[in-house]
């Protein structure tokens, strides 16, 4: 078992790499709200890798950006935020603004939470 698993994950791992963007779009507010949306249930392995790729890249770009305005006091999270709050704070903001999603993703995650737990 541990060896299919192994493979599923190497294999599976390629192809999320294969599939990302050359052309120097990744990393844009489209991306960001591309791989932040939510998603329907997934049925085949190469939608499951696929449906993970984009949770991690949304995970992880959210969670950067969080941490280092936290760290900067240019937010304060409350007391109990999550990183669904996270999300949907971003996600909210992309939606409400499309016109920007060619600007860089880290640009629109610190608009969108200093909006909503901004200090000054």
């Amino acid at each position: 078992m541990k060896k299919v698993v192994l493979l599923v994950l190497l294999f599976g791992g390629g192809l999320a790499f294969a599939q990302m963007p050359s052309s120097g779009t990744i990393g844009t507010g489209a991306d960001l709200a591309h791989h932040c949306a939510d998603r329907p249930p997934v049925g085949k392995a190469s939608e499951a890798v696929d449906a993970a790729y984009a949770q991690g890249y949304c995970f992880g770009v959210l969670t950067t950006a969080a941490e280092i305005l936290d760290s900067d006091g240019q937010i304060h999270f409350p007391d109990g935020a999550s990183f669904a709050q996270i999300q949907k704070i971003v996600t909210n903001y992309l939606n409400a603004h499309p016109e920007e999603w060619q600007k860089p993703a880290s640009q629109l995650v610190k608009k969108a939470l200093k909006q909503a737990w901004g200090t000054s």
